[in-house]
């Protein structure tokens, strides 16, 4: 299983953020939700957790002014702690209908009332679903952080609800973080967790769990992983997770060759039909409700591509993905626009649109850059620079390519910083700045580690790196730099085992001392007492004399 197919941009723990229409659980369920999260004032609890609204009836509209009424109450009442839980209901509501910057201001309202009134377990429940937030701006680290907080106030306080979620989300971090070893254990826990108790996550984490056991090869557990927690998903409920196990299964389907059936069952989800997987009526009301809302749509649409995408179908997963701009759009989705943006240009690359896709990345790092989400903003901008260069127009990719060098030095991305400044130098030297590419060149070779290898930024780039600086030199006049690169270009090339560049910058070397008289040069310098010079060019001798007739057979340094 692939990462991408991890949720990980725009639906990251939003879940547990999402109105309870969109994760209704049995009564069982709800008796296990901790005391700490229900209201204590009568009223305002009937208000929060309407259960004579049938799902049929129930919209995010008529939640909302419900919620804002229990705000009321609690104002007037001076209930801060019941107030708190309204702000998190609010919050929810609001992410159930897009509005999701308005929703994470009433998620920090709900955590600083929760902080004042010493609830600590509503605390680490908003800490979780603010987490999110974090994520949606491409910092997976401080999702993490956030995450981690909670894990210790929940077992500070004894709260199993809270460890529960807590432990779910650090494993499904750890996936998208690639750390595949770390994910299982916490995953685990968490459904031992939820199996005792009752809890309404059981579904979701075992979708996580159908993750890493696709990403450690168990192809077969996996998908009964998904099975269970489909069915898990409608005895309680809970149309996200329905949503999800059914993605993830559908994409398992097309890797064992079944595209069409997989297409075709998650095109019935997205018109939330739903007779042909949940057989129960009342249930599948709730559900077909859930799934019908707008936000949820661009879920089910995500898992879509995902499947159009596994079974190579691009302009299928384009159509698809206009879709899901066009909701996203329409619901104030910033997150969805950005996100569908910056696939549609990935997908108009790989079918030779250049320009289509030269736009529409423009579009998404305009998304990206509100969103204040660095991360992917960067990762659109260079695609851009790239296609900008391929079609010959190198001047628009320098705004780009300065936005991307300032990111990576303050992000202390060495490899990204090397890369940004080789790209400057390829604009710069055609255009005849030969001294503004010798600096940028100089600025990125002196990145490389000591070595002359360099994992980090790569031993193909850093020969190339030591190859271009050769060619600035040599257009310079200055000789004795210019040896000296291509020298530890040779050195790169060795490392490499590559027969061929070894042999070209042999003849190269060879060419230039030969044309630059450096033999001759080497006594005269001494003559004249200008040892220095003198000595950098005998060491350069020495190393040519010193190579093989066979360069592979070159072992030095």
């Amino acid at each position: 299983m692939r990462l991408s197919t991890i949720p990980a941009c725009l639906f990251p723990i939003i879940f547990f953020c999402l109105p309870s229409f969109a994760s209704s659980q049995t009564t069982s369920a709800a008796s296990a939700i901790p005391a700490e999260l229900s209201a204590t004032d009568p009223e305002i609890k009937a208000l929060l957790n309407d259960e004579n609204t049938s799902c049929k009836s129930l919209n995010p509209s008529h939640q909302v002014e419900r919620i804002q009424k229990a705000l009321r109450i609690a104002d007037e009442r001076g209930l801060m702690r019941d107030r708190a839980l309204a702000e998190t209901e609010l919050a929810s509501a609001l992410v159930g209908e897009g509005k999701l910057e308005m929703a994470f201001v009433a998620f920090q309202k709900a955590l600083q009332d929760s902080i004042d009134t010493k609830n600590e377990v509503l605390e680490a429940d908003i800490l979780l679903s603010l987490a999110s937030e974090a994520q949606m701006k491409g910092n997976n680290q401080k999702a993490l952080d956030l995450v981690s907080r909670a894990l210790t106030i929940s077992e500070r306080n004894s709260s199993l609800y809270e460890k529960a979620r807590a432990l779910g989300e650090i494993g499904r971090l750890k996936l998208l973080m690639g750390k595949t070893s770390e994910a299982a254990n916490p995953i685990d826990e968490a459904l031992n967790i939820d199996r005792l108790n009752g809890y309404k996550f059981e579904a979701m984490h075992l979708v996580y769990k159908s993750y890493y056991l696709g990403l450690t090869g168990n192809d077969e557990k996996a998908m009964e992983s998904l099975s269970e927690a489909k069915a898990k998903a409608i005895l309680t409920k809970n149309a996200y997770a329905l949503v999800m196990a059914e993605s993830a299964y559908a994409f398992r389907l097309v890797r064992k060759g079944k595209a069409d059936e997989a297409i075709a069952e998650l095109e019935l989800i997205k018109k939330a039909d739903l007779q042909t997987i949940v057989h129960e009526a009342n249930e599948r009301e709730c559900l077909s409700m859930a799934v019908g809302l707008p936000f949820m749509r661009t879920i089910v649409l995500e898992g879509l591509s995902n499947v159009f995408e596994a079974a190579n179908q691009p302009e299928k997963e384009i159509e698809v993905w206009r879709e899901m701009f066009s909701i996203s759009h329409d619901i104030g989705l910033v997150a969805g626009e950005a996100e569908a943006e910056q696939k549609i240009a990935g997908l108009e690359r790989k079918l030779k649109k250049t320009e289509d896709a030269v736009k529409d990345y423009g579009l998404a790092a305009g998304f990206y850059r509100s969103l204040q989400n660095e991360n992917q903003l960067n990762q659109v901008e260079i695609a851009e620079e790239l296609l900008l260069v391929q079609l010959g127009r190198q001047r628009e990719a320098l705004p780009l390519l300065h936005d991307i060098l300032s990111y990576a030095k303050s992000h202390d991305l060495r490899s990204l910083e090397f890369i940004a400044e080789l790209a400057l130098a390829e604009i710069d030297q055609p255009a005849g700045d030969l001294n503004q590419a010798r600096e940028e060149l100089e600025r990125a070779v002196a990145l490389i580690h000591p070595g002359p290898f360099d994992t980090e930024i790569g031993d193909r780039f850093t020969h190339e790196g030591y190859v271009k600086l050769s060619d600035i030199y040599r257009a310079l006049n200055i000789p004795p730099k210019e040896l000296v690169s291509i020298d530890s270009a040779f050195f790169v090339s060795v490392h490499l085992k590559d027969d061929k560049s070894q042999q070209s910058e042999l003849n190269y070397l060879d060419q230039r001392l030969n044309s630059l008289h450096i033999r001759d040069l080497v006594k005269q310098l001494q003559q004249d007492g200008q040892l220095a010079e003198s000595l950098l060019y005998s060491y350069i001798l020495f190393i040519r004399d010193g190579f093989p007739s066979k360069p592979t057979d070159c072992v030095f340094r």
